[in-house]
This record gives structure tokens, C-alpha cells and sequence, in this order.
């Protein structure tokens, strides 16, 4: 699921408009909300561990908060913790520093 909604977030940041709106809300929101759903109010989806789901999930919604800012704010107190752990762990922080990493993202929505 999160590889297709990585995909969808990422269309609808290509996006302007009524346009950006319609698909967000019919592409984007819902699976968000689903995720959000199965997170609830744990830090990790399965376990106390990062898990692969942990990752696609992480991608998909750092790209949600990151493109789509706005949209991401009703969801910011249930992925904010979420994301914050992940990016607490030493090897991706230090990668995040990095300027490899600043390459790979796209540019916002305007």
C-alpha cells in the first residue's frame, strides 16, 4: 500500500489547484487516514522494532508532510512521533544530514 500512495503523493504534488485538491482527496487522504489508523498511538506499526512496513511507511509519509504541508497538518499529532523516532535512529540521521539526501527530495507544491 505505502509504494502506491508514495507514488500518488508524489503525482499529486506535480499537481495545481481544484486539480491538487480533488486528488489528495481522493487518492492521498484516504490511505493516510488508514495509516494512521493502524499506527494509532504506537511509535512502530508491528512490534517495538522498525520493521520494512515501518520504512515504505516512513517514506510515504515524510513525502506527504514534506509536498504537502497544509494537508499534512490534521495527521501531525499522529505521525509526528512516528516520524520524529525514525529519525532519531543514529544511521538515518546521520544520513538525512547529509547532502545526499537533501538532493532526493522534490520541491514543495506552490
Amino acid at each position: 500500500m505505502c509504494e502506491e500512495l508514495t507514488l500518488k503523493i508524489f503525482q499529486a504534488s506535480k499537481l495545481k489547484g481544484e486539480a491538487a485538491t480533488k486528488d489528495l482527496e481522493t487518492n492521498v487522504l484516504p490511505k493516510i487516514a488508514l495509516l494512521q489508523k493502524n499506527l494509532g498511538k504506537k511509535v512502530n506499526f508491528f512490534n517495538n522494532e522498525v520493521t520494512l512496513a515501518d520504512i515504505s511507511a516512513y517514506t510515504s509519509l515524510s513525502l506527504f508532510r514534506h509536498t504537502q504541508p497544509e494537508a499534512y497538518k490534521p495527521f501531525a499529532a499522529s505521525f509526528d512521533g512516528f516520524l520524529g523516532h525514525f529519525e532519531a535512529i543514529p544511521s538515518i540521521k546521520a544520513y538525512q544530514a547529509s547532502a545526499r539526501y537533501s538532493r532526493l527530495l522534490p520541491v514543495p507544491a506552490a
